[in-house]
């Protein structure tokens, strides 16, 4: 993937690059390691020529460990903006937990997941299954929340 700066042997050896949407279309990227995250750099050129063959929103890269021990996983949210980071992405988070549970990458239908480290705004989340892992039936994402910031619009007559 070389809009990521990443080659064949940083992805999960059998696991599939996949277009997934639940709502928000996105591209489930599962890397090795936490290494290979943190290394990732953005061609916002190739990623948006990418981003706009396929449809997608974004690339959302994850891997199965995180920072903390009880972490099951680490994901970025990558588009080609030029502020292309999210510290939390609610509706990426549910797709990558949809993704895990489906191709069975961790024993449970509730687990822990965390973003936000790599720009300073570390974030935790709690993803949980409902279903089983052949017949998913919803997806929930929770955790809490921080208000960043605060306004109002005003619009011309």
């Amino acid at each position: 993937m070389k809009c990521l700066r990443l080659e064949k042997n940083d992805f999960i050896e059998g696991m599939p690059l996949q277009f997934i949407s639940t709502g928000v279309p996105f591209l489930m990227a599962p890397v090795k390691g936490m290494a290979i995250l943190r290394n990732v750099r953005i061609d916002r050129s190739l990623l948006q020529s990418l981003l706009e063959r396929i449809g997608a929103d974004a690339v959302y890269t994850f891997c199965l460990e995180g920072f903390e021990k009880d972490a099951a996983a680490y994901g970025r949210l990558l588009t080609s903006a030029a502020s292309s980071e999210d510290s939390f992405t609610g509706s990426a988070a549910g797709c990558m937990g949809a993704y895990i549970a489906h191709y069975g990458l961790h024993p449970g239908l509730v687990f822990k997941i965390e973003q936000g480290h790599f720009i300073r705004r570390p974030e935790v989340g709690t993803v949980e299954i409902i279903g089983s892992k052949a017949a998913i039936e919803t997806v929930k994402v929770g955790g809490c929340a921080v208000k960043k910031m605060d306004g109002i619009i005003f619009v011309n007559d």
